[in-house]
């Protein structure tokens, strides 16, 4: 209001700090590990030109599918309330509180609580990691019956794109229908492959049929994800005392 105001700012180092940043360190140098090793296959010709595509095709996808979670709060669905309380009673010891089922994929946040990362962290985390798991899941599934990688992406990327999962996983914030979605899928997507295996004909499908298939599912999941930005109420959690107490 027009006067000079001073401010004072405490850091003080703790251990969960630094174990946060140990993790965070960690997890970079692996990173980055990681895409060495892989560069150097690829000019060691250890990695064919298709692998290679179908590599960065895989981490495209994971990435449109986790662009809600790039915003600097946390989007939360009308189940995400009952998903983190369920992370601290996993932390508590109330392992009596929780669904066996839910045990499946609450050990991600409750781990990252652990070694001292918010809850919006922790989180974003888990919902990064059911992603990936499950688009590695269904381009395992597809390829086994499948020899084009093209069809075999497509019908991957649709598994984690598709409305129902994208909505379960953010409009609903409820990780269990989306790891349920994506199996039942996965189950149906194989089944309907082996039929279309067995009674398919020589005609081969264009590419630029499935480059419009894929065209078109990125531009709907891009538009879903920005409205449900766009629309979800701004949230920062850090500590688990707001949905412990009700407040």
């Amino acid at each position: 209001e027009g006067g000079n105001v001073s401010y004072e700012l405490k850091v003080e180092k703790t251990t969960a700090g630094r174990r946060i940043l140990f993790v965070i360190v960690l997890v970079l140098f692996a990173c980055l590990d990681g895409i060495a090793i892989f560069r150097r296959k690829v000019l060691c010709k250890e990695v064919s030109g298709q692998k290679k595509w179908i590599n960065c095709a895989m981490v495209g996808i994971w990435m449109i599918a986790c662009i809600p979670l790039l915003v600097d709060y946390l989007v939360l669905g009308t189940d995400s309330v009952q998903c983190l309380r369920e992370t601290e009673y996993m932390l508590q010891g109330e392992w009596g509180r929780i669904p066996a089922a839910h045990l499946l994929y609450l050990w991600i946040p409750a781990g990252m609580r652990w070694i001292g990362f918010p809850v919006a962290t922790s989180y974003k985390i888990m919902i990064a990691f059911l992603s990936g798991a499950a688009l590695a899941l269904l381009y395992f599934l597809f390829s086994k019956w499948g020899k084009d990688a093209r069809l075999v992406l497509a019908a991957a990327a649709f598994g984690i794109w598709n409305p129902l999962a994208v909505k379960t996983l953010y409009v609903m914030g409820n990780p269990g229908k989306f790891v349920a979605c994506v199996l039942g899928y996965a189950v149906l997507g194989s089944v309907v492959w082996i039929l279309l295996q067995k009674g398919k004909s020589q005609n081969k499908i264009s590419p630029w049929i499935v480059f419009a298939v894929l065209l078109i599912l990125v531009l709907q999941v891009v538009y879903y994800e920005n409205t449900i930005i766009l629309q979800s109420d701004v949230q920062y959690w850090y500590n688990e005392e707001p949905f412990m107490t009700g407040e």
